[in-house]
């Protein structure tokens, strides 16, 4: 029974190894950001245009990235919209602001409504602190982007 088990592991682990599919990812200095598969939406910019075009990866060839009616060479993208990035320092301050904001008005009401028996309604400095955390919030926000432009220097475009 052992080792029918034992097969039955190795068989899919080579099966498994033996099924590897290429890939596109994004690197930034090397190290890598963003990865892309198959039956993944690629929103990208090609060299010399204007717009943007939003298609689904049916597969890989090579350097080819095939789509449903062509095929484009991995050299040809500008920038890509990259939604899947794995998260900067602005993004991670954007999320900790607007939980904080969040955090701290509910905490100000229940302090407010039960504790001190004023009612549910939030202090004049409780809505400035809210305020602020929340603007702060949207301005790192729109810091963070996640436009990646395709520059051959700080950001690559390869196949694995």
């Amino acid at each position: 029974m052992r080792s029918v088990i034992l097969a039955i592991f190795i068989l899919l682990c080579a099966v498994q190894l033996g099924s590897a599919q290429s890939r596109l990812v994004i690197k930034k200095r090397g190290k890598i950001i963003a990865t892309y598969q198959q039956g993944d939406h690629l929103k990208f910019k090609l060299k010399g245009e204007d717009f943007y075009y939003n298609q689904l990866v049916l597969g890989f060839e090579g350097e080819l990235i095939k789509f449903r009616f062509y095929d484009i060479h991995v050299s040809e993208i500008e920038t890509i919209k990259a939604f899947n990035r794995k998260k900067n320092a602005a993004a991670v301050v954007s999320a900790a602001t607007s939980r904080a904001a969040i955090f701290f008005f509910s905490i100000d009401l229940f302090n407010q409504g039960i504790v001190n028996g004023d009612g549910f309604e939030p202090s004049e400095q409780t809505m400035m602190i809210t305020g602020g955390l929340v603007a702060t919030s949207l301005i790192t926000k729109l810091l963070a982007g996640n436009k990646v432009k395709i520059d051959g220097r700080k950001f690559t475009l390869e196949m694995l």
